[in-house]
């Protein structure tokens, strides 16, 4: 009986102490949504929308935009709040700051939903911009609360503050891979239950549950439990000294290392083209600004560590690669000047030159004044992102420009400004090659309407290949390599009529030396006279069908190849069989000696 009563003590005492955890998650989580409403109703919203836009499979993307503008409500509305909470002093005055932070992360995620449901057609130069906005937004929430006044890095005691501002960096860091965690366990396991319930209970339960339980999992819960993680007291930071030994042993015996091996490879590269006098790999450029920003990262988080007792050793080390990355910087400058006078600005050769001088400006800064500083780490590229993304100099703006100066110099040297057309005898197969890319690119990201400004007799073109037919030009495929190489893809949209027929085998062939399994009782071969199938029957050749003339045909209407076509048909009779090919792909080389087929696959129907 006393043990008894015992394990029904301890058992009361189990369940009366988790209402007090239990409590304590409750409130925290009621003190959260109290303190960030515009995030939360941001993340809500932006999951709700998801959610209708798979129930009703839109196929617009009005939607989808307004998905994306809600999600940049979540950084926006966190920076907004923090900014409310500890307000510079030009807004210190104003009264309901935090309602306001609400309205203002409201008005922007309604207008900026509006601007990219407007973008619809104007290709998909958006994503981008949107990365740049979201990207801004996000550093804005390290920087908010350090902008009030004494709050900055500047004063008495900088170290305080630049304190501060390194520990609100580690603790946000490290809290958004655990609400990540959180929600994919929240979510594995009620996803588990689910099935669990429908199979054990035989309950009729929709797929799309999943799919709601992981978006409630991922906007909600996962923003939530990060939001509840910002901490409220920042002046207290100032007086936190921690520093995770797994982080600094991660920075120091992995990262490093690391980096400095990166360095000597880049080093030795270097050397190597200055002594065998030819220009830098374009790869160079994205593994110096990898090397650049690798670094950053391993110095930041070892900041602490520079006033311990390997202090100076780190600080060495952090002399050491600022010093290190300017000459590599000089090859990412020389890489990209060869890249660019040879095809022009493109969005990415665009943000690798702006990186590159943000590390140049930011190693320079770092030796001379900013040793003792951070803030201005996220500041800057938060400005850079903000200034990249719209107006004369942006990203878009200047690729567009560049890319589109390129296609009206190779229109002019072969005399095709103009609309009307003219023979298109003479333009090499590079050049065409050329213009195809250029116009594909602008159409993708600008849209159609970006073709405006090269007016043709039969008004806008609507694609890249009614741009170069207008002009007498031909589109190349995107994947044609050679101006004697055919392409064709087509696919096969309904039944197929048999009738008349008495076999239809199914056939992928390539090189006349590699003879196809005998699974069956025909077989197709490549010929060795290059444009000719062979049929076999019983494992032997009973048949032939020519290629020679349809591929002429072809080459004559669509000179570069061409994808999305109607099946190409070929009918024949020899051996005693009636032969339809159904090719809905094929790939052939014009030789000295004519046509040679490299594969072709598709159907073939046989008759006796």
């Amino acid at each position: 009986m006393g043990h008894a009563s015992g394990r029904g003590t301890r058992q009361r005492a189990n369940v009366h102490g988790m209402w007090p955890l239990a409590s304590f998650v409750l409130k925290t989580a009621w003190d959260t949504l109290k303190r960030f409403p515009a995030p939360l109703s941001a993340a809500a919203v932006a999951g709700a929308l998801l959610i209708e836009v798979e129930h009703r499979n839109y196929r617009g993307q009005d939607p989808l935009m307004f998905v994306l503008a809600a999600g940049l409500g979540i950084p926006l509305g966190t920076a907004l709040t923090l900014l409310a909470e500890r307000p510079p002093r030009w807004l210190a005055r104003l009264p309901a700051r935090a309602p306001l932070a609400f309205l203002v992360t409201l008005a922007v995620v309604l207008g900026y939903g509006l601007v990219l449901a407007g973008a619809r057609g104007q290709g998909e130069g958006y994503i981008l911009r949107y990365a740049q906005l979201s990207l801004a937004a996000h550093l804005a929430v390290s920087i908010a609360p350090f902008l009030a006044r004494g709050a900055v890095e500047s004063g008495p005691d900088p170290e305080q503050r630049t304190r501060a501002v390194w520990q609100l960096g580690r603790q946000l860091f490290l809290r958004l891979p655990l609400s990540a965690v959180y929600a994919v366990v929240v979510f594995g396991g009620l996803a588990l239950a689910l099935a669990a319930v429908v199979h054990l209970f035989d309950l009729e339960v929709s797929e799309d549950r999943y799919f709601e339980l992981w978006v409630v999992c991922t906007f909600i819960l996962q923003t939530w439990h990060f939001l509840a993680g910002i901490p409220r007291d920042f002046e207290a930071l100032t007086e936190d000294h921690s520093y995770p030994r797994g982080l600094r042993i991660f920075a120091q015996f992995v990262l490093l290392p690391l980096l400095g091996l990166y360095l000597l490879i880049l080093y030795a590269y270097g050397a190597k083209i200055s002594l065998t006098a030819t220009l830098p790999s374009g790869w160079v450029g994205w593994m110096v600004s990898a090397a650049g920003g690798f670094g950053m990262l391993a110095l930041l988080l070892l900041f602490p560590a520079r006033q311990g007792a390997s202090g100076r050793f780190v600080r060495a080390v952090e002399t050491t690669f600022h010093v290190a990355i300017l000459p590599l910087l000089g090859l990412l400058f020389v890489s990209l000047a060869v890249r660019m006078d040879a095809y022009g600005f493109t969005e990415r050769r665009y943000f690798l030159l702006v990186l590159g001088v943000w590390l140049g400006v930011a190693s320079i800064y770092r030796l001379r004044w900013g040793r003792r500083t951070l803030i201005w780490i996220p500041a800057s590229l938060a400005l850079v992102a903000l200034a990249t993304s719209r107006g004369p100099r942006s990203a878009l703006a200047v690729s567009r420009n560049s890319q589109s100066a390129r296609l009206t110099a190779l229109l002019g040297k072969h005399e095709r400004v103009q609309g009307p057309a003219v023979a298109a005898a003479g333009v090499p197969f590079e050049d065409e090659r050329e213009m195809s890319r250029i116009l594909d690119y602008l159409v993708e990201t600008h849209g159609k309407a970006s073709l405006r400004r090269w007016p043709t007799l039969q008004g806008t073109p609507e694609t890249a290949a009614d741009f170069m037919r207008a002009r007498g030009l031909g589109y190349v495929e995107r994947y044609a390599t050679s101006g004697e190489v055919l392409d064709f893809y087509g696919k096969i949209d309904g039944p197929l009529q048999v009738h008349g027929y008495d076999w239809l085998v199914q056939f992928e062939v390539y090189d006349h030396s590699n003879a196809p399994p005998a699974t069956g009782r025909f077989q197709l071969r490549l010929g060795e006279e290059g444009a000719a199938i062979h049929v076999h029957d019983s494992g032997s050749r009973r048949s032939r069908i020519s290629l020679a003339p349809v591929l002429e045909r072809l080459r004559r209407e669509h000179p570069r190849g061409k994808g999305d076509i109607e099946p190409i048909y070929v009918e024949s009779e020899s051996g005693g069989l009636r032969l339809k090919l159904v090719l809905t792909h094929l790939r052939a080389e014009r030789r000295a000696d004519g046509w040679a087929v490299m594969n072709c696959g598709g159907s073939l129907l046989i008759g006796e």
